[in-house]
Order: structure tokens, then sequence, then C-alpha cells
């Protein structure tokens, strides 16, 4: 029975065997086409300056765990326009 659970879990094997490098690479690239198409026909963005003071330097490093802790804490949801789910990316 453990086996047989263990098979449609798919424990034991990797979530993205069934996506190949040149699949993402081709998601990627069709995925700015197509916004670069959708929003070929807006206005050039605008700037405006930042507050006084502020600077990148009042920005507390992040570590390797921080980033893993805050990618952990976003929702779980993917579309099935995407090549692989959330949790696997």
């Amino acid at each position: 029975m453990w086996s047989t659970v263990e098979r449609l879990v798919g424990r034991g094997r990797r979530a993205c065997d069934g996506v190949s490098a040149d699949d993402l690479c081709t998601f990627f690239a069709e995925q700015v086409d197509r916004i670069r198409t959708t929003t070929s026909g807006s206005s050039p963005a605008t700037f405006r300056p930042a507050s006084t003071g502020a600077t990148f330097t009042e920005f507390a490093p992040l570590t390797p765990a921080d980033v893993a802790a805050g990618i952990a804490r976003l929702s779980d949801k993917s579309s099935a326009a995407d090549p692989l789910p959330v949790s696997t990316l």
C-alpha cells in the first residue's frame, strides 16, 4: 500500500523532470514577446525623483535564508499556462 501512495504523490521523483531548459527558455521568451506586443502602443514610462535622503544603503542586507523564508510565505498558485508549478519553481 505504501509504495502505491509514494507513487501517487510522486515521492522520489523530481517534479521538473518533464520540463527541459529549452522549454523554460521558450516559455519566458514567448512571455516577453507577448508583453512587448501588448504594451507597444503605451506611452513611455514616467519617473519622479525619490524622496530626499533615500538611498540603497538604507536597506538591510538579506541572507539566502531570508529569501527562502520569503518565498516559502508566498501563496502556491499557478495557472494552466505555467510550464511548472510554483512550488517547483
